[in-house]
C-alpha cells in the first residue's frame, strides 16, 4: 500500500481506469463473438458489422487498442464478411452472368492512331533570359 499521498491518488485512479477500459473491451469482445457465429453460421447482417466496427473505433478514441491492432481487426471481420457475401450471392452472380454473355453484343475494335505529331503539336523549347550582371 502506498504511504505518499500522490502514490495513493495515482493508484485510485488506475483502478477507475483498468475497470473502464475493461468495459470498453469486454464490449467490443462481446459484439465481435456475436458476429463471428453469425458469419460461421452463414448470415450476414450489415448492421452487426457497423456496430463491431464502431465499438472497434470507440476503444481506439479512448486510448484501449492501439488504431493499428483495430484496423487488423476490421480487416479480418471484413474478409469474414466478404467470404460470406461470396458464398450467398455466388448462385445469384452466376446467373447473371449467364444471362448477361447471352443478351451482349460482340464489340467493334478500335484501331490505334498511328500519326506522327506535327509541327504544330510538338513543344517548342523554352528561351532562357540571361540575367545582366552588374558592376560594383
Amino acid at each position: 500500500m502506498p504511504i505518499i499521498k500522490s502514490a495513493i491518488k495515482r493508484s485510485k485512479q488506475e483502478v477507475r481506469r483498468r475497470a473502464n477500459n475493461r468495459l470498453v473491451k469486454s464490449e467490443f469482445r462481446g459484439l465481435t463473438k456475436e458476429f463471428m457465429i453469425e458469419v460461421k453460421a452463414g448470415k450476414y447482417d450489415q448492421e452487426q458489422f457497423k456496430k463491431v466496427i464502431s465499438s472497434l473505433d470507440r476503444a481506439v478514441k479512448k486510448g484501449v487498442l492501439h488504431r493499428n491492432t483495430a484496423a487488423r481487426k476490421k480487416s479480418s471481420l471484413a474478409k469474414l464478411a466478404n467470404t460470406v457475401k461470396k458464398s450467398s450471392n455466388l448462385v445469384d452472380d452466376q446467373a447473371k452472368v449467364v444471362a448477361s454473355k447471352k443478351t451482349e453484343a460482340p464489340k467493334k475494335a478500335v484501331k490505334k492512331s498511328t500519326k506522327t505529331p506535327t509541327a504544330d503539336t510538338k513543344k517548342t523549347p523554352v528561351k532562357k533570359t540571361s540575367a545582366k550582371k552588374t558592376t560594383a
